[in-house]
């Protein structure tokens, strides 16, 4: 199968040049998956419509910057995977260290997001740390025993 050189930015140390051979069946199958993971997001977004009537939500959930989504989500369904109980802005800390989105408005999208997909609970109140909100009330989140049942991870 003919190799195909797409360029990466900010990619992997020690490829050279930022380039990276993939194979024409590899290609086909990261945009299966982009395809699958927009459909998904598409399908959250209406979930959270339709629950909450809140369609600038949806819309926030839609228009998430895909790099971050994925990272962010990857980090609550490692978090939800403890027996912790936390605030969705532990996951700016390490371990995980995602960074703060591009729009403050997409921690509520991340967290119905992770809500409508079964991931996560809320398990109470706390008071955030956060210099930007100190002391305000925020929800804590554990993960479903549906979700650890699973063993998923990422």
């Amino acid at each position: 199968m003919p190799k195909q050189s797409f360029k990466l930015h900010g990619g992997p140390k020690g490829v050279a040049d930022g380039q990276v051979a993939l194979g024409l069946d590899e290609v086909d199958e990261v945009l299966e998956q982009r395809e699958a993971k927009t459909k998904q997001v598409e399908n959250t977004a209406r979930q959270v419509e339709r629950a909450t009537g809140n369609t600038g939500l949806a819309d926030a959930i839609r228009h998430t910057p895909t790099d971050w989504r994925e990272v962010a989500e990857a980090a609550v369904r490692a978090l939800a995977m403890t027996d912790s109980v936390f605030t969705i802005f532990e996951i700016t800390k390490e371990p995980y260290s995602v960074p703060d989105p591009d729009h403050p408005n997409r921690w509520g999208g991340l967290v119905l997001s992770m809500k409508a997909e079964g991931v996560i609970e809320q398990a109470g109140w706390s008071e955030s740390e956060r210099d930007t909100s100190k002391g305000s009330g925020l929800k804590t989140w554990r993960g479903t025993p549906e979700w650890k049942a699973r063993g998923c991870a990422a």
